[in-house]
């Protein structure tokens, strides 16, 4: 999937909402494949609605999403969140 086709700044809960939507229309039984090629920002908030609380609605999502054509910092930011909503739905499993 494309990034760029939100935009070249992603931002906002709003638009990570509907982008987590479009996943998870897609995903399935398939391997996704995100690619932020031409995105040059993305916010900690779009990251955790689109991608983070997909930890919520997918099986083992690590093993169905891959992210290319990331920078350093969108690697940082997509792990973090990603992390963080793993780490609350174990808890909530205890």
């Amino acid at each position: 999937m494309q990034m760029n086709k939100w935009g070249t700044v992603l931002t906002g809960r709003r638009l990570g909402k509907d982008v987590r939507k479009a996943l998870l229309n897609q995903i399935g039984s398939n391997i996704i494949v995100i690619d932020f090629n031409g995105v040059r920002v993305v916010s900690h908030s779009f990251c955790d609605e689109a991608f983070g609380k997909m930890v919520f609605e997918v099986e083992e999502p690590k093993s169905k999403i891959k992210f290319i054509n990331t920078d350093n910092t969108t690697k940082i930011v997509i792990k973090h969140v990603m992390s963080e909503r793993l780490r609350e739905k174990q808890l909530n499993l205890v």
